[in-house]
């Protein structure tokens, strides 16, 4: 069963950027260690009353409400922050907390404070209703070709687990391209889906297809690679804010494919997976022919 961990917390709203800035690798962070999905809200203080979510019955009962900032402590400079982490299961949870509380990304020591963590209130729950939308099936998708349990075989991640530069780089004959050239060519159709998922139009790749290495040794691999990664972490971002509408919708730029088909914001996603799943197991081949050439494939 899903488990969710929530924040809540007074923040200065001189303080908003910088709050960003800390949930942005926070998040990074609890999705390397297995989180599900993220939310991070920002209190819209000239939205609706505290009287307006209560029955009409109820709103005659009481004369006053408590407000959301006042509930949450907020001072008059503060305003109130509210995090959500969902997790596969409260298992997964405590294993992925261990190992993000350890990451020396979440020490933030060396920074200006941003709130005062004393006033912090956390809480761990199970969901009594739990309805699924879309787009969380396929962020889903997507993060489990990257280094989830997959069907097909291994993830990207466990798949390019051991390989050094010199075995990506190496490039046999009758092999078409190196795991190298692959992780590129994975992270510029990842980098293509996050801009179309944000809503930019349809257009011609503004990269090569099969970009070249940058420098053929540890640190050019450990980057090629880190940006590939981070390239499925930003489509996985942009999908998981999209509307069900927007996945199905059709506009005037939207292509067809060769049989007239619309090619939708949720084919764009579906394809993207399907990309992943493929090339993570033509990495697979390539690795065994490189270890054993006379292996059969």
């Amino acid at each position: 069963m899903a488990y969710l961990d929530f924040y809540l917390v007074p923040v200065s709203r001189g303080n908003k950027a910088a709050y960003e800035d800390l949930a942005r690798i926070s998040g990074e962070v609890l999705r390397e260690c297995g989180a599900v999905r993220i939310v991070e809200c920002w209190l819209d203080e000239s939205g609706p009353s505290a009287s307006s979510y209560h029955a009409e019955a109820a709103r005659q009962a009481y004369s006053e409400y408590l407000e959301f900032g006042a509930a949450a402590g907020a001072g008059p400079d503060e305003t109130v922050a509210v995090s959500c982490v969902e997790w596969r299961d409260k298992a997964s949870r405590d294993a992925g907390m261990e190992l993000a509380t350890r990451d020396a990304r979440m020490q933030f020591g060396d920074r200006p404070q941003v709130f005062d963590g004393g006033r912090l209130i956390a809480g761990g729950f199970t969901p009594m209703l739990y309805e699924s939308d879309e787009t969380a099936r396929l962020t889903g998708e997507l993060r489990r070709c990257m280094s989830g349990q997959t069907w097909f075989g291994p993830s990207l991640t466990a798949v390019l687990e051991g390989v050094d530069a010199a075995t990506a780089s190496r490039r046999d004959p009758g092999v078409a391209h190196s795991i190298w050239q692959i992780v590129c060519h994975l992270g510029v159709w990842a980098r293509y889906a996050a801009y179309r998922f944000e809503g930019g139009v349809p257009r011609e790749l503004d990269e090569d297809d099969w970009p070249p290495a940058s420098s053929v040794d540890d640190v050019g691999w450990a980057s090629a690679r880190a940006a590939m990664f981070a390239a499925y972490r930003e489509a996985e971002h942009a999908l998981g804010a999209m509307t069900a509408e927007r996945l199905d919708g059709v506009e005037p730029t939207t292509p067809v494919d060769a049989d007239g088909e619309p090619v939708t914001l949720r084919r764009v996603a579906a394809g993207l997976a399907q990309h992943a799943a493929y090339h993570a197991g033509q990495i697979a081949i390539i690795k065994q022919l490189l270890a054993d050439p006379d292996a059969p494939a």
